[in-house]
């Protein structure tokens, strides 16, 4: 009964981050809404990083389990942080480990720029 509400609560979790628009990219700057583009800092040629992505934007570990995450803007440090450390912890170099079941979001804010913002949903399983 219990792993068949945590599978419950997951898929929950799961299909409410397929229905948002894009939680792991966050755009800001004179140049408004960035398209995110190949290069990754969405600020064109040359100028200021508008976006910040977060790869994987979703992954699922086991308690001890670890996996290591990325910020794709160019010429930025981030600063990782998760909103549940009871169940998922990240280093500062966005090296995130599992510490029990549940779920939480990891996030990444540009140092320089805090408008500049990405996430990624961590699933931990027993």
């Amino acid at each position: 009964m219990r792993r068949m509400i945590s599978l419950f609560v997951l898929c929950a979790v799961l299909a409410a981050c397929e229905q948002s628009t894009n939680p792991i990219i966050a755009s800001a700057g004179p140049g408004g809404v960035s398209d995110g583009g190949s290069s990754g800092n969405g600020g064109g040629s040359g100028g200021a990083p508008t976006s910040l992505i977060v790869s994987p934007s979703r992954v699922e570990i086991g308690v001890a389990g670890r996996v290591q995450l990325s910020a794709n803007i160019a010429n930025e440090t981030v600063r990782w942080s998760s909103n549940n450390p009871g169940v998922a912890s990240v280093s500062t170099f966005g090296l995130v480990m599992g510490l029990s079941p549940g779920v939480a979001t990891i996030t990444a804010r540009a140092i320089t720029d805090s408008t500049l913002v990405g996430y990624a949903l961590v699933v931990v399983t027993p």
